[in-house]
């Protein structure tokens, strides 16, 4: 996330979503990090991002609409470094 940070200008947006969750987990052949709120806050500490918005949302794929996504708009705060 560091690195995803510092390539945006200040003021820039990105999104990303995680697999609503604690911890981490493989399923067949991919790896995804779960994150609740919480995780989130944790993980944006000391870096200079903001969230913007976020929301839960479930998943469309047929037989996982009981599974959720964090889903995040975050923004660059502070000078830029080019």
């Amino acid at each position: 996330m560091a690195h995803l940070a510092l390539q945006l200008r200040e003021g820039g947006l990105f999104y990303c979503s995680f697999k609503y969750g604690v911890g981490e987990v493989s399923r067949d052949g991919r790896h995804f990090t779960q994150l609740d709120e919480a995780g989130l806050t944790r993980l944006l500490q000391g870096l200079p991002l903001q969230v913007v918005e976020s929301w839960q949302t479930a998943d469309l794929r047929p037989g996982r609409q009981d599974e959720r996504w964090l889903n995040v708009l975050l923004q660059r705060q502070g000078a830029s470094h080019e």
